[in-house]
């Protein structure tokens, strides 16, 4: 029985690759790429199957791709020791944010989970795209400050170094803009979490991104 797993295992992994590598020349497709939303289901779906079957047989390309982030990150500290920096610009940046949504956020932690637990002088920043704060979206605040620093070592600090502190119109069109409230709201939430603050203190850290280099009407008090 094991064998004819590892057989139909092996045949799909194999069609997965053939599928991804483009043999039928975009002639033999299940789905056409132009179909608005579902063009790259098919794709998705092969990419899913062949890194499923490389898993089955022992060569986990997550893990892998975690350990060369860790040596990465390894080499970053020695270059930035030499250069005299210390342990203050040790920080790993985690994304994850989206549509003003965070569901794609266990997916950074996922990725670069053994950047901060294999480096313990490492900080966690967090980096947060969430728009405008409400009842959409406020459990995503929580869960992915809390999703972060559940996997901290014991001393480690978690702050946002890319916190999102513009007004949204980001392209200078009048597309979009945030309420003045987003961004205090955002601090407020991670606050209550012990997480950021916009400046250096009590341990806390958060960078205000797009302060500068957008037209921006936040006001958010220093203290």
């Amino acid at each position: 029985m094991k064998l004819i797993r590892d057989l139909l295992v092996l045949a799909s992994g194999v069609l997965s690759a053939l599928y991804l590598l483009n043999i039928g020349f975009g002639v033999v497709e299940l789905i056409p790429d132009n179909v608005p939303i579902f063009g790259n289901l098919d794709e998705a779906t092969a990419t899913a199957l062949l890194l499923n079957c490389l898993n089955y047989f022992g060569l986990d390309l997550g893990r892998f791709l975690r350990l060369r982030f860790s040596r990465y990150v390894g080499f970053l500290k020695d270059a930035l020791a030499i250069e005299g920096l210390g342990p203050l610009a040790n920080v790993v940046n985690v994304h994850g944010t989206g549509g003003g949504r965070g569901h794609p956020f266990p997916i950074g932690i996922s990725q670069l989970l053994k950047t901060w637990q294999d480096h313990p002088d490492v900080t966690v920043g967090t980096d947060i795209y969430l728009g405008d704060l409400g009842v959409h979206n406020l459990a995503d605040l929580y869960l992915l400050n809390a999703a972060t620093r559940a996997t901290l070592l014991p001393g480690q600090r978690l702050g946002s170094v890319e916190f999102e502190a513009g007004d949204g119109d980001y392209g200078s069109n009048q597309g979009q803009r945030y309420d003045p409230s987003a961004a205090d709201l955002t601090i407020a939430g991670s606050n209550a979490q012990d997480v950021a603050a916009i400046y250096v203190k009590n341990d806390k850290l958060v960078v205000a991104y797009n302060r500068s280099g957008t037209v921006n009407y936040l006001t958010i008090p220093l203290d």
